[in-house]
């Protein structure tokens, strides 16, 4: 997720984290052998298996992220990973629109809204280096998948890190199996939205896509992982769709009132029915300065009685009418 003027999916926040996990984690499962295509389509890790217990019931936030982490060294061992420098390039590439078939999507029952959520979000992050320690390190945001062969959706600045320190991109969905991102379909820049591709050698589970932005008081729903807290549900309203007053930002968000912070971005937000009706993007935060003489606790860091506060933060969000676009679904 973007703040004001900063993506809030920062390598700053996993960097003052990395402190508490520069410690030994989990002797990771390395490959037996090396695969014998070199086609990154066809690679699949050895130990990839399904953790049953790794989301059910209570959330261990330490556990998936030492999933993520081991189970993306694997991938880093070998060669056919997206690097960084190749994230870089293929972002460069990708159109702006593109046509797809994402298959048929069942609808989502009533009962298994928060079942067919989970299943569809995943885990999309980098690997880096944070050259204190010997570790690697995750830096996770969020993502969604919207058909059974591995589409899947997440911010442009998710994957947007052209960072030295960073070894590779991957994703992982909520039972700990992890994935390759193989290709770069589609992207919107100004929309902060990306169209992937995940390797995996069994089928996802996908949520439909809405055919319109929710209306003022509609209810939402966000599942996400903001600040290494994993799969955090939280549920609002939405609020308006806007077009934002500051200069250099010409895209429409869909604004909403349901809680989301740093590693939130490209997280998926849902209405009741389970449908896909946005992506998390970025929070604009609204300042006050005062003026008021003789009042010592608003004093300014130079002592001048101005002190400026946060007001109010909106919440923003890719539109659906922005993924339909790229995907060049009708409305």
């Amino acid at each position: 997720m973007k703040s004001f003027r900063n993506p809030l999916t920062a390598l700053s926040l996993a960097a003052l984290l990395a402190s508490s996990f520069c410690v030994a984690q989990e002797a990771p499962v390395l490959p037996g052998n090396e695969p014998a295509s070199s086609d990154r389509k066809e690679w699949i890790s050895v130990d990839n298996g399904p953790i049953g217990d790794l989301t059910a019931g209570v959330i261990d936030n330490r556990r998936i992220y030492d999933a993520f982490v081991n189970r993306g060294k694997e991938l880093l061992h070998d060669d056919r990973i997206v690097t960084d420098q190749e994230m870089f390039e293929l972002l460069k590439t990708a159109p702006e629109h593109i046509s797809v078939s994402i298959g048929d999507v069942p609808p989502v029952a009533p009962n298994e809204v928060l079942e067919r959520m989970t299943q569809a979000s995943l885990m999309v992050g980098t690997l880096y280096d944070c050259g204190r320690c010997s570790n690697i390190h995750g830096n996770i945001s969020g993502g969604v998948v919207i058909s059974s062969d591995g589409l899947a959706l997440t911010n442009y600045h998710v994957l947007s890190r052209n960072d030295s320190a960073v070894k590779g991109l991957a994703a992982m969905n909520h039972m700990g199996q992890c994935f390759a991102i193989s290709e770069v379909l589609a992207t919107s820049k100004k929309d902060d939205v990306a169209l992937i591709r995940l390797v995996s050698d069994t089928p996802f589970k996908p949520v439909p896509i809405a055919p319109a932005s929710p209306k003022a008081l509609d209810r939402v729903l966000v599942l996400s992982h903001p600040h290494n807290e994993f799969y955090v549900l939280s549920t609002g309203i939405a609020s308006r769709l806007a077009k934002p007053t500051m200069s250099g930002d010409s895209a429409t968000w869909l604004e909403i009132t349901a809680e989301f912070s740093g590693g939130s971005s490209g997280s998926g937000v849902f209405n009741e029915r389970g449908e896909l009706v946005a992506l998390v993007s970025r929070i604009h935060t609204l300042f006050r300065t005062d003026n008021v003489p003789g009042d010592a606790r608003r004093n300014g860091p130079n002592g001048d009685n101005k002190g400026t506060f946060a007001e109010q933060i909106l919440r923003r969000c890719v539109p659906v009418e922005a993924i339909r676009s790229l995907l060049e679904i009708a409305p």
